[in-house]
């Protein structure tokens, strides 16, 4: 009998430091109410519900680079002059640069934060051809894109359009493909 008392204690110890705290309500106060006075429904209790998370979160960056098609073409209006050696317009004719295809960068930002985009080329071979790259007609692009929301079906983006532009005289290019620039597009944390 001596050895259960202190089991008994230990165990009502237990489920003491076990207990929950919950809020109580009482419907009819502490009387109650008769139940020939009552109406349906008797009453009613509401209580919040509560979250929270614990932990760290973690941020990751996710983001798709496109490039279109770079492949550009000089007017054919063109024609090798031996004694300038430079290709020149034919007279009358217009010399444009066109695309075969769709020359942009498209950027998708799948991260959970924004981000910044720098775009540049590196027109190593601008003197040799005569010619440069430029995004949205300008020497370099730069922006910040949005982060991406909880479960977007459509993710934040820039779409960034790559032309070629005559840089003095059009000169060297022939009809086997030439590179004239590397472009690099740089990403970075938006602060």
């Amino acid at each position: 009998m001596k050895k259960i008392i202190p089991v008994i204690l230990a165990v009502l110890l237990v489920i003491g430091m076990c207990t929950v705290s919950v809020s109580a309500f009482t419907i009819g106060g502490t009387d109650g109410i008769p139940s020939g006075s009552a109406t349906t429904p008797i009453g009613s209790s509401q209580s919040d519900v509560t979250i929270s998370a614990s932990g760290n979160t973690v941020n990751v960056y996710a983001v798709d680079i496109t490039f279109g098609d770079m492949t550009f073409t000089y007017g054919t209006e063109t024609k090798w002059n031996p004694n300038t050696h430079k290709y020149e317009v034919v007279e009358g004719g217009e010399a444009v640069w066109s695309a075969t295809g769709t020359p942009n960068i498209v950027i998708d930002n799948h991260s959970d934060l924004p981000i910044n985009y720098a775009i540049a080329a590196s027109n190593e071979n601008q003197t040799t051809y005569g010619a440069k790259v430029q995004f949205d007609g300008k020497d370099t692009a730069s922006g910040t894109i949005a982060k991406c929301p909880v479960e977007a079906v459509d993710v934040p983006s820039a779409t960034v359009m790559v032309s070629v532009v005559t840089e003095g005289t059009v000169q060297n290019i022939t009809t086997a493909p030439v590179k004239l620039a590397t472009v690099t597009v740089t990403i970075s944390a938006s602060t």
